[in-house]
């Protein structure tokens, strides 16, 4: 049910569900949040899916991210994708140790806005990096 609402949503905006598509958004589905990196997601899926590219995988995280399906971000100098637990406006905690993520319930830009409000913010990411319960336990 929840892979639907992403298949509509990328059909709202213009795209077609081709099979590599829909088998991306099946893996982000079935690894929420969890930030996955290209390498991790090719050797996953290149099991059951030969025919799948790195070009093509690129090419549609590109995609996702540009309209909103994904979120993206780079942990120790790799760039890793999760899929938006709602395709709203989002921020989030990153665990440094396992990579689960959790959506944060706020936005820090009334607060931000406030200090720069002589300047003209055309974008913004907010996302906070520690240990998750179950990480902080082994440590």
């Amino acid at each position: 049910m929840i892979k639907e609402k992403y298949i509509t949503y990328l059909q709202e905006n213009g795209y077609k569900c081709t099979p590599q598509r829909t088998v991306l958004l099946s893996y982000f589905c079935q690894h929420k949040n969890k930030l996955i990196s290209v390498n991790t997601m090719m050797n996953y899926l290149k099991k059951d899916n030969r025919h799948i590219s790195l070009d093509t995988i690129y090419r549609n995280l590109s995609l996702f991210v540009a309209i909103g399906l994904l979120k993206s971000t780079t942990l120790n100098g790799k760039r890793l994708f999760s899929l938006k637990n709602n395709l709203d406006h989002q921020h989030m905690f990153i665990c440094t140790e396992c990579r689960t993520t959790k959506p944060l319930n706020f936005c820090p830009m009334g607060i931000v806005q406030s200090s720069l409000n002589d300047c003209s913010i055309k974008s913004h990411k907010f996302e906070v990096y520690g240990l998750c319960p179950s990480c902080s336990w082994c440590k």
